[in-house]
């Protein structure tokens, strides 16, 4: 039996179009500004805004899951999504902003969901039950009442669902034709909501891939595509890529800009299979692509940077950064 890999190669995807795409792309620098200069955790989950509030997940919490934050000041107001297994509580709580200082807390493991606002005493249980989604890593809120999950595994990948957790229709396109074994692992990503714009934002971990969707009538319609990646190919049907280089880390929405956590490797040409947990190797660079996915500029914040967040009424983002210590900072584009 000859049991050599077969390679198939990508022709959608080039190593070459890497520095092409950075060569001619103005390059800014900014000086961020300490919101909180040290954050007690042995690395942050995740960073939201809403109006008003900021909020930060610790994963390694033992008590709550979630931190809610004065957004000009700083200042923590409480913790919420307590640690455990009660009716209540969480063992690996997700937050996703809704509009303006609500925001969807979920533990999809757990089956657990509950919409909430600055004031954790109006908290809204769902009595949702999707456990027929296959493997959901992200649900993304359109509003209050609809909802967007994200199974990288599936084709379509995104199911709308309603106030009830119900599926109302299915969408999305695989960021490659051919069908590859390891979609789950290779097609991870972040997904977010513009909704004055409604523009669904899909990007990926392991090579630069952006798709916009745009929402029309109770659907999604895939309107515009940006990919190339690092020598990709499919060997023996599992996606194979260049581990030296990555995608985009992380995924917000202004005003005007999709704002990406990406490395420019023209300026700074690091092997990313060497950072591991040095965070002192983090990009320190964010892209800014305008919502017809062309990239307008690089911005160097003269500091590694680990989770970028961001509303869409202003061009202001805020961001975990290593100073030396994990801090919250924020600089305007």
């Amino acid at each position: 039996m000859n049991t050599k890999p077969i390679y198939a190669l990508l022709l959608c995807i080039l190593a070459s179009c890497q520095s092409s795409r950075t060569t001619d792309i103005e390059r800014v620098s900014v000086t961020p500004e300490i919101v909180v200069n040290d954050l007690e955790t042995p690395m942050p989950g995740q960073l939201q805004v809403t109006e008003n509030y900021l909020l930060w997940t610790d994963p390694f919490s033992s008590e709550f899951g979630v931190h809610l934050l004065e957004r000009e000041t700083g200042k923590e107001l409480s913790a919420v999504a307590p640690i455990g297994n009660g009716p209540e509580e969480f063992l690996s709580p997700t937050v996703s902003t809704v509009s303006g200082d609500s925001f969807l807390t979920y533990d999809y493991n757990a089956n657990r969901f509950f919409l909430g606002s600055g004031d954790k005493s109006t908290w809204e249980k769902l009595d949702w039950d999707i456990k027929h989604l296959v493997e959901v890593t992200r649900i993304t809120p359109l509003n209050k009442e609809q909802f967007v999950a994200f199974s990288p595994s599936q084709n379509p990948s995104f199911a709308l669902l309603d106030h009830e957790g119900k599926v109302l229709n299915r969408f999305g396109k695989a960021p490659i034709e051919e069908e590859v074994s390891n979609s789950f692992a290779a097609f991870q990503g972040g997904v977010t909501y513009h909704p004055i714009r409604e523009i669904l934002v899909y990007s990926l971990f392991n090579f630069p891939y952006i798709a916009s969707y745009k929402k029309g009538k109770g659907v999604f319609a895939l309107q515009h595509e940006f990919k190339e990646g690092a020598n990709c190919h499919i060997v023996e049907g599992k996606l194979k890529y260049d581990r030296s280089k990555k995608g985009i880390s992380e995924l917000a929405l202004t005003k005007d800009y999709i704002v990406t956590l990406e490395r420019d490797y023209q300026t700074d040409p690091m092997d990313e299979s060497t950072v591991g947990r040095d965070f002192s190797k983090l990009p320190q660079t964010v892209f800014l692509y305008d919502y017809n996915l062309i990239l307008k500029k690089i911005v160097h914040t003269g500091m590694p940077i680990l989770r970028i967040a961001a509303t869409p009424l202003t061009n202001e983002v805020y961001a975990v950064g290593v100073n030396p210590d994990f801090a919250i900072v924020k600089f305007n584009l």
